[in-house]
């Protein structure tokens, strides 16, 4: 699917990680003098590597990226392979028993594998991605004797080990291997030994075996390639009655294939359901897993290591039947419970459970207390079963089953409570205990036991950490101080700084310790303290003797010199913050944000020192600021790059009917460096290939149903029925009112419960109507990838306000909407923007009025889903009101802005009653219909076509159409935009916008949040209005400049450089109003509306 599944990017901020230190000794050498031992968790992931002598004693610590496999000789010497997958790279070290760096190699791939020859003289290392190579350590030389690559860049190796202590074995990924000398000869070549045809075969051969010499078990025959509903299973076992056994072959050689990956499981379950098979299995040549059919639980009843012979095969049949006639763990022996449940219950616990003791603690129970033991796996199971169940079902089974699961929880409790373990029994039972107590509302009592939870680990750490470094009671107390200091961080830094100075006091050792130095940073800036962050963070730095540092660290001291900086822009904090920048993206290449971030620096920096650098110097600052407009570069600093678009490009999709910021969104997340006709032709097979025609959808359904699933593209919106307590999901494109969606997509992207979502979606067809009722369509929307933001935040939109003056916003705001600043004058940009103002402000009625080809029609229909454009026709009461036979409100009770374009050619179906009901409106926000009433923001625009410049309210009349020639419906119109001052668009090149703007779907989202901000308070301080201006030119004004205000100042910090700008086009939309009014009615209305500004405005 290109690059859409990487639509969301992640944000880089600072990632801090509280996790206590745990160590995990890794290797020892051959003569147990030294060991070697990973720790200190980053992103989840160890970040430390250290070596210890045999009492645990540290020699010396060092702090790597992702360090993942290390050995250690019996000199001491210790060889560490660094993981650098976000960089598609990899790292050895070989360091002494002293700390000292003695080697370093940096490869162009990851490090798949690595292997230490049996008399600890060598290490060979093999890479994968994006080329495999073979290459051989020498530790004695202390060097690299030599590089292989016999398979070029077309496959991953899978492993590599020494079979002796002079020959080397490569396997690979399609099952084969080669076999080399330490001189890197090739000894021998081996290919195609356990392909997916090949496992099945061995299986199929086993199988037949066993069933012929296993009568008695009622089994029947073994079939491969059976047919079914959704494909081809592998391998099928049957008795009289039906279908056994469904077994799934994969081949682990061609990627790391997980024996547990949701993709296999769904398959082979499919599979197993649709030839009603009680059980499945996956296997992949050397592991095995059973699973039952009938159960919404994925763990595997059992787990085998594969045997190509008749008694694999025997033990796994018997196993099956056995279970079979035990359908619930009550009636199992306590011989059963060892071969069957007892895996479930470990693989339950071990999901939930952030300790690896849930085995230790199966088989601890399985000592001392049989019964016990079977009654505790019966409770957990049934409690972790019901639990995870309630999240599936309606709200009325759902407390049931909770309570239930609560009962169960706390007999599994009562059980583990009476039995001694030097490990955390029943760990992952209260945290799962404190999920359900939250699930039924009670907050309380959940925080309750995760802080007591909490209090354990902390203490279990505590003692870790003393039998690790054998220190005094008053270093104790300093690691006790260390770890309380790293918790308090993000809920109280000042305490946190205390408590880890204290440390520091009590423990020196804290000062080479690098981590220590991260954690102080990271308080001292949560409390402000720039200058002291920064020390500390190049502290951390210092201590890592040369060796790449993590990325936190570097985001962080990046947030410190920007802070700086933005405080009092000194020349040392400016260079020291553009060197971490090209630190940074050294190692991270791909990153724009710190990209744009550089070159804005770089600029500042050159227009700081151009007095006292060299004339080459300068040239190469006045080419920059040439390649990067000033409006630009604060664009990409003032903005998250997900929401920048290139606004130059435009493509021809007219033909798939998607909004313009749709196109934006594709051009963006498909064309990075790509030329127009290259973007354009990727969007466009990317279109045909899931945006289906609307005509075909017959078609489309029956593949469906045909395939099982589909990826589609479509606007999706889900209503709910809350009689029935489900969810409908709309998928226009192919018809469906009806179909059904995962819970899970409708808690994460909740607009699609609001106007829907443009994304991609997978369809898979579901007969039984998995989340739906009998009125559902087949259909399930089991994956989703928004196109549209999800989450706004309207606070970072005001805060970018700063970075620009008023002219530049102006220009980026018309540039966003698809224009060309450079063409338009300072008063057409801001007669263009006055069309914003019914999306930022409620309630407010407008007219326009202009020559045809000015882009009214496209910067509604294009900027926001929220506005519904109607366009000549006929409306009636039904659409825009309420519809009383489906008993849906209409357009004017869910819309933002409903836009009635073409006004002279609109036709109302029921005129009295729609011009009565909509002069209602525009004055209260209410209207009825029928025994209906409606409550509404929604702003009414309504825009024709003139050829002529109005100079009277006569020549007013001529552009209003029939049903607006009425002075109480005039009236209520707030103000006319003189659209006959903009010029037509008449030429690409320089009428449209040329280089970046904003994303249009998220300028069109933060003009809706800004209608929940009032502005309206800050209009009328700063207006003086005189006796002869009435009540609604007051309203009218106000309203429009609120609007204008918070087009402008997002912030609401209001400049009064444009003030007097604002106020005279507000004052001039609304006299356009009254000239009509006083023409109509001369008696009862002015043409005169004077507002003034109040004094020292």
């Amino acid at each position: 699917m290109s690059n859409i599944d990487n639509a969301i990017k992640k944000s880089g901020k600072i990632a801090e990680d509280q996790t206590e230190s745990n160590y995990f000794i890794m290797a020892k050498s051959s003569n147990s003098k030294y060991q070697v031992a990973l720790g200190e968790l980053q992103w989840g992931r160890p970040c430390q590597v250290c070596l210890m002598n045999i009492n645990n004693k540290i020699l010396w610590i060092k702090q790597l990226e992702s360090p993942e496999w290390c050995h250690v000789s019996d000199d001491g010497k210790v060889i560490v392979a660094d993981g650098l997958w976000d960089l598609q790279k990899g790292r050895i070290y070989i360091f002494s028993k002293k700390g000292d760096l003695l080697l370093e190699k940096e490869f162009d791939s990851n490090i798949i594998a690595c292997d230490v020859s049996p008399n600890g003289r060598y290490v060979v290392i093999g890479t994968g991605y994006p080329e495999s190579k073979i290459c051989l350590v020498n530790l004695e030389r202390e060097r690299i004797d030599w590089y292989k690559r016999p398979l070029g860049k077309i496959a991953l190796i899978q492993n590599i080990e020494f079979i002796s202590e002079d020959q080397i074995k490569t396997y690979l990924p399609e099952g084969g291997f080669y076999i080399f000398s330490l001189k890197g000869n090739l000894i021998e070549v081996s290919r195609n030994l356990w392909s997916e045809s090949r496992v099945s075969a061995e299986l199929y051969n086993v199988f037949k075996a066993a069933l012929g010499t296993q009568s008695s078990l009622g089994l029947r025959d073994v079939i491969t390639e059976a047919a079914t509903e959704s494909g081809r299973a592998d391998i099928v076992i049957t008795t009289d009655k039906g279908v056994f056994l469904v077994i799934e072959v994969k081949s682990p050689q061609v990627k790391r294939w997980d024996l547990h990956s949701p993709s296999i499981l769904n398959q082979a379950l499919q599979y197993a359901r649709d030839l009603d098979s009680p059980f499945y299995a996956l296997c992949n040549g050397k592991f095995m897993s059973l699973f039952i059919s009938n159960s919404e639980y994925t763990y595997p009843i059992a787990f085998y290591v594969v045997n190509f012979n008749k008694q694999f095969a025997e033990e796994v049949l018997k196993f099956l039947i056995q279970f079979q006639t035990h359908p619930s763990p009550g009636s199992l022996t306590t011989k059963d419970l060892d071969y069957g449940w007892t895996k479930i219950v470990v693989n339950t616990l071990r999901l939930f459970s952030s300790y690896g003791d849930a085995e230790k603690n199966i088989e601890l129970m399985m000592k001392l207390d049989p019964k016990k033991r079977k009654m505790f796996l019966e409770l957990v199971y049934e409690g972790f079963r019901l639990s995870q169940k309630s999240k599936t079902i309606s709200k009325k089974e759902k407390e049931t089953l909770l309570r239930r699961s609560l009962e169960l929880l706390d007999k599994a409790l009562e059980i583990a409570s009476t039995i001694s373990s030097t490990v955390h029994l029943d760990y992952a039972i209260r945290g799962e205990k404190a999920s359900v107590l939250e699930a039924l509302g009670k907050k309380g009592e959940a925080l309750s036991i995760r802080k007591e939870m909490d209090r354990e680990l902390f203490k279990k750490a505590r003692e870790r950490s003393i039998r690790f470094y054998g220190l005094s009671d008053i270093e104790i107390e300093g690691i006790t101080l260390y770890y309380q200091g790293i918790r308090l961080i993000k809920e109280e830094p000042e305490r946190a700084f205390n408590c880890l100075e204290r440390a520091l006091e009590l423990n020196p050792y804290y000062q080479g310790w690098p981590p220590y130095w991260s954690y102080r940073a990271s308080a001292l800036l949560r409390k402000g303290k720039l200058r002291e962050a920064l020390h500390c963070f190049n502290k951390r730095i210092e201590l890592q003797e040369g060796i790449n540092v993590p990325k936190f660290v570097l985001l962080g001291k990046v947030e410190c010199l920007e802070g700086l900086c933005a405080k009092s822009l000194r020349v040392e904090y400016l260079n020291e913050l553009i060197e971490t920048y090209k630190i940074i993206l050294k190692r991270y290449p791909k990153n724009k944000e710190i990209a744009q971030k550089l070159r804005y620096a770089s600029l500042l920096y050159c227009e700081i020192k151009k007095e006292k650098r060299s004339p080459n110097f300068q040239g190469e600052c006045i080419k920059m600021r040439e390649q990067t407009g000033s409006t630009e570069t604060k664009l990409f600093l003032a903005f998250d790059s997900d929401v920048i678009v290139e606004k130059g490009l435009h493509l021809n999709l007219t033909a798939y009917k998607i909004p313009r910021y749709i196109e934006e969104y594709l051009a963006l997340r498909e064309c990075d460096q790509l030329s127009p006709s290259e973007c354009s032709e990727r969007v466009s097979n990317l279109l045909m290939q899931y945006r289906p025609d609307p005509s075909e959808k017959d078609l489309i359904l029956s593949k469906l149903m045909r395939r099982g699933e589909m990826f589609i593209m479509d606007l999706f919106k889900v209503t709910t029925d809350i009689k029935r307590e489900t969810h409908r999901l709309e998928i226009p494109c192919i018809g469906l009112k009806k179909a059904m969606i995962s819970p899970k997509i409708l808690s994460a992207h909740e607009n699609l419960l609001r106007n829907g979502v443009w994304g991609i979606g997978k369809l898979v067809y579901d007969s039984n109507k998995t989340f739906g009722d009998k009125k559902s369509d087949p259909v399930t929307l089991t994956e989703f990838i928004p196109y549209q933001l999800d989450q706004l935040d309207l606070k970072a939109f005001q805060e970018a306000r700063e970075y620009f003056s008023d002219l530049e916003w102006i220009d980026l705001l018309i540039q966003s909407i698809g224009l060309n600043p450079a063409a338009y004058t300072p008063d057409q940009k801001l007669l263009f923007l006055t069309r914003l103002i019914p999306l930022v402000e409620a309630n407010v009625n407008v007219m326009e009025f202009g020559p045809r080809a000015t882009g009214k029609t496209f910067l509604y229909k294009n900027i926001s889903p929220k506005v519904r454009v109607i366009a000549g026709g006929r409306a009636s009461p039904a659409q825009l009101f309420y519809n009383k036979l489906t008993k849906s409100v209409g357009l004017i009770g869910i819309m933002d802005v409903v836009v009635f374009d073409e006004v002279q050619y609109l036709v109302f179906s029921n005129v009295e009653e729609m011009v009565g009901k909509m002069k209602d409106y525009m004055s209260s926000g209410n209207y009825e219909r029928g025994e209906k009433q409606v409550a509404s923001d929604c702003s009414l625009v309504f825009m024709g076509n003139a050829d002529i410049i109005p100079k009277t309210g006569r020549d007013v009349d001529t552009f209003l159409p029939s049903f607006a020639r009425d002075p109480a419906f005039m009236d209520r119109i707030h103000g006319l935009i003189p659209g006959w001052r903009l010029p037509k668009i008449k030429r690409v090149d320089l009428h449209l916008a040329k280089g970046k703007g904003l994303a249009l779907d998220y300028l069109g989202a933060m003009l809706h949040e800004l209608r929940k901000v009032n502005a309206s308070g800050i209009a009328l301080d700063m207006l003086q209005f005189p006796e002869t201006v009435n009540i609604r030119d007051q309203q009218s004004i106000v309203r429009l400049i609120s609007g204008m205000f918070k087009v402008l100042y997002p912030d609401l910090n209001v400049r009064k450089n444009l003030t007097v700008r604002i106020l005279n086009l507000m004052v001039e939309m609304r006299r356009y109003v009254k000239q009509w009014l006083a023409w109509k009615l001369p008696q009862e209305y002015g043409p005169d509306l004077e507002v003034k500004l109040r004094a020292g405005v």
